[in-house]
């Protein structure tokens, strides 16, 4: 009785998620990331990540991509309290992040 081959990479679905957000500099290589990994692998459900007051949120789903949008904050803040309140910004989108992913 033959043995069952798994499936071969390309053939196999395979879920991706992409962070690229702030500006044309971060997004831009994130779409090319994304439209190369779906030229290779055909079956790519591709999600990106970002932030709703960013670039990203208008460019990505006008493209047709998907965007689940997380808190964010730069950490070059004002002073110790501005990196303080960045940091728990990012504190609180890493946590949303965290539970996108796992759905």
């Amino acid at each position: 009785m033959p043995s069952a081959c798994p499936p071969l990479l390309s053939q196999t679905a395979r879920r991706i998620a992409i962070i690229g957000s702030g500006t044309a500099g971060h997004v831009s290589p994130a779409l090319a990331i994304a439209d190369a990994y779906q030229k290779k692998f055909q079956n790519t459900e591709v999600l990106f990540l970002g932030n709703a007051q960013c670039f990203e949120a208008r460019l990505l789903p006008a493209l047709g991509h998907r965007l689940a949008c997380v808190q964010g904050a730069p950490l070059s803040g004002d002073g110790a309290v501005g990196k303080f309140r960045a940091l728990q910004c990012l504190i609180i989108g890493m946590r949303q992040a965290r539970g996108i992913l796992q759905t």
